[in-house]
């Protein structure tokens, strides 16, 4: 009876602990778009999957390449995201509908750095229903990071209790229950259909260099190799066809760190000829139509306004229907 009774003050405890954390999560984890592009993918059938990075998400509007391609497609790319994410991404939207093609968007940058255990660091796992996959997901992301990430997602997001009033707010509307887009409109930039970021051109804001990462082979980040690897031959396997792009920077930019940006070319041509996938680097396309003059960017690393995002949807969808 007494060790009963021990046993069932520990599991109560876990319990309470179980039930005081989810309350923080609740409070303190703010909602995402993260979510509704998840959600997408399950209940959704799409011909087209773009994974990659944030300039993959304000530079590639799928309704504008749609209208080229005749295809049904969403954007998958994020800030944040590594190809160990993307790579899970396609899994969870094989589970539920499987694509036709996933176009890959390759920023050199992040082929050169690591991610950081920050507030983003489980933006995507957190997001995944109970599966194999994010089981799957947990074991390769998780088991050697700190186990407050997954454990604990609120410890992450706790300086930002100023924030709980609105939070709990949203979250208890039916804009939230519904997946609703409405809350991420700011005055900078929107969350549009389909998974597409649309950045407002902002009268007084100077663009900065701060984001720029500049390529170096030695310092490329083998996970990403790793997860590169492992997408081609699950797209393979999966009888799914797999392209690869690089968005178009400011020419000012291209032109003044000219020397690493030829390399990452090569590189990256390089290893999408060894694999046999088609790699479109818009930046060394003769393409007259793109507009490559730092008043189609936000920054100097290449995060394209909405207006030139538009029109380099438009381009990318004559280019995809090549195939």
């Amino acid at each position: 009876m007494h060790n009963f009774k021990k046993v069932g003050g520990i599991v109560l405890f876990i319990a309470l602990c179980v039930v005081i954390s989810g309350m923080f999560n609740f409070m303190l984890v703010p909602y995402s778009y993260i979510r509704v592009d998840v959600h997408n993918i399950q209940e959704k059938k799409y011909d087209d999957l773009y994974i990659g990075t944030s300039h993959g998400k304000a530079g590639i509007n799928p309704l504008e390449v749609d209208k080229i391609t005749g295809r049904k497609s969403t954007n998958l790319c994020l800030g944040g995201e590594y190809l160990e994410d993307s790579y899970f991404l396609i899994k969870e939207a094989v589970r539920h509908h499987k694509p036709k093609r996933i176009i890959y968007e390759a920023d050199p940058g992040y082929w050169v750095t690591k991610p950081s255990q920050n507030t983003d660091y489980n933006m995507i796992y957190r997001e995944f229903p109970p599966s194999l996959v994010k089981v799957e997901y947990y074991i390769a992301k998780n088991l050697s990071a700190d186990f407050r990430n997954t454990i604990f997602p609120w410890y992450m997001c706790r300086n930002q209790y100023t924030a709980i009033p609105s939070i709990i707010k949203t979250k208890l509307s039916q804009e939230y229950k519904n997946y609703g887009t409405k809350v991420f409109k700011a005055e900078n930039q929107s969350y549009e259909e389909e998974g597409f970021v649309h950045i407002n051109r902002m009268k007084g804001v100077p663009k900065s260099k701060d984001n720029l990462i500049l390529w170096d082979e030695a310092k490329v980040y083998q996970g990403n190799l790793e997860y590169f690897k492992k997408l081609v031959q699950y797209c393979k396997k999966n009888d799914i066809e797999l392209i690869a792009i690089t968005t178009p920077i400011p020419q000012e930019t291209l032109e003044q760190y000219a020397e690493h940006y030829d390399d990452a070319n090569k590189y990256f041509s390089k290893l999408m000829n060894q694999y046999n996938i088609t790699y479109y680097n818009f930046n060394y396309m003769e393409e007259k139509e793109i507009d490559r003059s730092s008043d189609a960017f936000s920054d100097y690393d290449g995060h394209m306004y909405g207006d030139a995002a538009q029109n380099f949807s438009r381009i990318l969808g004559k280019y995809l229907n090549r195939k």
